[in-house]
């Protein structure tokens, strides 16, 4: 099941530069008023100085002549371009922070973020198997990304946040995930809150290691079963042999009715429930994420 989804996730890098003899100035510190030139031996640029002082607007350019970025990452806004023209990324800044939401879009013009994603009903997928009523739903999985899935960084290998704001939100570094009875929110966001924790039931790796006296390391695995109750049915996580080095093994199963919904591929688990369209019935949520692998697949499953 890999659906093409119309969401990409581009990494802002921030050029780094090594300045060479700027053309205008008449000594290495001669930085006088004005808009200044020069050439880095990659990218041409300009730098405007006011009161012999940098004041953070800066353009910079493709070898082609086009402008590659321009702005302001101090104070002010910062765009980013491909070198067709089209604008790459929008980015606000306050006392050099960033702030507020970026605006990420393709080199066609489509907005990538912030978008909505449709809930998409899981059939025929192998790895789930469902003998159930219950009907699972795919929220977001970055392999329908355009096959360029979300970087997350080193944010899949720390605590992820849950938590109810105005919505169910979920955060990792600057990703974050806003549930919605519509669908699913995807934006990029570096100052976001979290007004009130949600309690989840997380698993990772298994793995357990002991250092010997000889200095060796004596290396186990817990393998076992946890059971937990939730509404639609008895939740049973299987914590087998860790896949790598970073990522354990947890498929999981509900029963309900005499009848098994099982989840093969999971790898490390997070899990909770709650009610995101005020029905008065919560939902189930999974997520499963491989952190040597940078995926993240966010399901819901719910009896209506």
């Amino acid at each position: 099941m890999r659906r093409l989804i119309n969401i990409s996730f581009l990494i802002l890098t921030f050029p780094i530069f090594t300045f060479g003899q700027p053309k205008n100035y008449k000594d290495e510190l001669g930085r006088k008023q004005g808009v200044h030139e020069g050439y880095s031996g990659s990218f041409l640029f300009e730098r405007t100085y006011k009161n012999d002082t940098l004041t953070d607007d800066a353009i910079n350019y493709y070898q082609s002549g086009s402008v590659k970025s321009k702005g302001n990452r101090h104070n002010g806004t910062w765009t980013e371009f491909y070198e067709n023209g089209n604008v790459k990324s929008k980015q606000s800044f306050k006392n050099g922070n960033l702030s507020g939401q970026s605006f990420l879009f393709s080199i066609k013009g489509d907005t990538l973020l912030p978008r909505q994603i449709n809930p998409k009903l899981v059939v025929n997928d192998i790895s789930i198997t469902n003998n159930t009523d219950l009907k699972v739903y795919l929220l977001f999985d970055p392999y329908d990304s355009l096959n360029r899935p979300i970087d997350f960084g080193p944010y899949l290998f720390d605590y992820i946040p849950v938590c109810k704001n105005d919505y169910l939100t979920i955060h990792i570094g600057t990703i974050n995930f806003l549930i919605k009875p519509t669908g699913l929110w995807v934006y990029e966001q570096m100052d976001t809150i979290c007004n009130q924790k949600i309690k989840v039931n997380g698993f990772t790796t298994n793995r357990k290691v002991k250092e010997l006296k000889n200095g060796d390391y004596d290396i186990s695995y817990e393998l076992e079963k946890k059971y937990f109750n939730s509404r639609l049915g008895k939740i049973e996580v299987e914590r087998k042999q860790m896949q790598c080095d970073d990522t354990g093994k947890n498929p999981v199963t509900i029963s309900r009715n005499g009848r098994k919904l099982v989840f093969k591929d999971i790898g490390n688990l997070l899990f909770f429930e709650f009610d995101s369209d005020n029905d008065g019935k919560n939902e189930l949520y999974l997520l499963n994420y491989f952190s040597c692998e940078g995926r993240l697949e966010i399901y819901k499953i719910d009896d209506k």
